[in-house]
């Protein structure tokens, strides 16, 4: 799996203020400087807490808004987390989070710091959510559910995919040659979009947008040094849209 360049959270915290004209969004970058253990990365999600866990190449880390907490494998330590170079992570439908490193291990997050680590007869080639929203694993003979705080042999169904594309239709009818790399609406029905070398879109929810006629757009500006570092953006991620609002 190749890194993700531009995660639309693992570098950049949004912040919103106030003018004349509207919202005004500020971000901010993150990087290894900031106190993450690798930039390059693979995957992440946020918790029910609204922590952020971010995959890398060299460590798991959890970001609160603030400070990064950095977790990584210790031979010493029988709760420490099963590798470092980490390939998935999910969240169950009971707000765990779990990992899936690059060599095939499964570790479960058990809060303090400590992590579960499983085995099984055959090496795990993937790691997903079931349609009842619990963690299952797929070896290349085997599916296992994890039911009753273990994993059971079971025939388990892979949770359905969103539809994304009718959300991305409404953007590619006014500008048909941008490539979408993700998309989302967020709980107060604003639309984003993550581009190929064309930053963010941002169809905004209000009244006076009701036929999505406006759109904004967000990218790299050398002289501002609250914009991307790059106009590459690869993921949209949905917590960051109300966890780390700051009105002023």
């Amino acid at each position: 799996m190749r890194p993700l360049r531009f995660l639309f959270f693992a570098f950049f915290i949004i912040f919103f203020s106030k003018s004349a004209s509207g919202q005004n969004i500020k971000f901010k970058t993150l990087s290894t400087n900031d106190g993450l253990s690798n930039n390059s990365i693979t995957d992440l999600v946020s918790d029910n807490d609204g922590v952020l866990w971010i995959a890398t190449w060299d460590g798991l880390n959890s970001y609160n808004g603030n400070t990064f907490t950095v977790y990584k494998h210790d031979l010493k330590t029988a709760k420490s987390i099963a590798g470092n170079n980490i390939s998935k992570l999910k969240k169950d439908r009971k707000g765990n989070i779990w990992v899936f490193t690059k060599d095939k291990k499964i570790s479960k997050y058990l809060g303090n710091n400590k992590f579960q680590n499983f085995v099984f007869d055959a090496t795990p080639q993937n790691l997903m959510i079931t349609q009842s929203g619990t963690i299952g694993v797929k070896t290349d003979k085997t599916s296992y559910e994890f039911i009753n705080n273990e994993f059971k042999i079971t025939q388990f169904v892979e949770e359905k995919k969103e539809d994304k594309s009718i959300l991305k239709g409404i953007l590619l009818n006014k500008y048909p040659d941008v490539i979408i790399n993700d998309v989302l609406k967020d709980k107060s029905g604003h639309i984003w979009y993550a581009t190929r070398r064309n930053g963010v879109y941002i169809i905004p929810n209000n009244t006076d947008n009701r036929n999505n006629e406006q759109v904004d757009h967000y990218f790299h500006d050398l002289y501002d040094p609250h914009s991307f570092n790059s106009d590459e953006v690869e993921k949209n991620i949905r917590r960051c849209f109300w966890q780390h609002m700051a009105w002023t």
